[in-house]
């Protein structure tokens, strides 16, 4: 008989819910038992495109696409988020945090988001000559960034195309 540990994940029936677990908890687990130095999806900081009611229940984590502006990352709704709705993972590359709260955050409301690539199966490129790294990033490996320390980084010419 074995005396190693046997890890059962379990994830929710609804297909968003279970991909958006799979992508918060078992993926970083995965990679953690990999050996990966930074297995947590990488937190960036964003702007709202439009404005995004809170659930009053509990926080809530909005599939988004990213667009590259002057002033940073700019988040857009993939539309309604139930969690039957594998259409609001289409183009999907980040979920937005969003906490738990009775109003609506408006147009333009700062948030932190975690990339999320494998929602939408999408890669992440950047030409950010600082970046140590490959001109391809996994920005699953490359760590959390705090929210404060990344919000300048960003301009038009050292785009993260998503």
């Amino acid at each position: 008989a074995s005396s190693r540990p046997l890890l059962v994940f379990g994830l929710p029936g609804n297909p968003v819910s279970a991909l958006v677990c799979f992508s918060l908890t078992v993926a970083p687990a995965l990679r953690r038992m990999c050996g990966r130095p930074h297995p947590l999806p990488r937190r960036v900081p964003v702007v709202s495109a439009s404005p995004l009611r809170l659930d009053p229940e509990r926080p809530e984590y909005h599939r988004a696409t990213l667009h590259v502006t002057k002033s940073g990352l700019v988040a857009t709704s993939t539309g309604r988020q139930i969690s039957s709705r594998l259409l609001s993972c289409a183009g999907a590359s980040a979920l937005l945090e969003l906490p738990r709260g009775s109003t609506t955050l408006p147009s333009g409301a700062r948030l932190s988001a975690l990339l999320a690539p494998s929602l939408s199966g999408a890669s992440v490129h950047t030409a950010d000559p600082r970046d140590e790294l490959s001109s391809q990033v996994d920005p699953l490996e490359t760590g959390p960034q705090p929210l404060e320390a990344s919000w300048p980084t960003y301009s038009p010419r050292s785009p993260a195309v998503l």
